[in-house]
């Protein structure tokens, strides 16, 4: 069974984790090209190129399920949805 990654990023100015994308194979590879990601930025009629995210971080999921994810679970009776009935 094949392991799965999460690529976690913080993106500059932002004190929040976000989960970037997830990955069978090469976990390494994709944070190196999501580190080279640049922001353009235009101030008093300059521009400036910075990075997009402070800092990158791979974690190891464990085994990759082989079930497809098919659908989400139905939300609980107090939830507060309307499902237009």
């Amino acid at each position: 069974m094949r392991k799965r990654y999460s690529i976690w990023v913080r993106e500059r100015g932002s004190s929040r984790e976000i989960e970037l994308c997830q990955a069978d194979t090469n976990p390494e590879k994709i944070a190196e090209a999501a580190g080279k990601k640049l922001l353009r930025i235009s101030s008093s009629g300059r521009q400036y190129r910075i990075k997009r995210y402070d800092w990158i971080r791979i974690v190891d999921n464990g085994e990759a399920s082989k079930v497809p994810h098919i659908r989400a679970e139905e939300p609980p009776g107090n939830a507060g949805t309307s499902r237009g009935e």
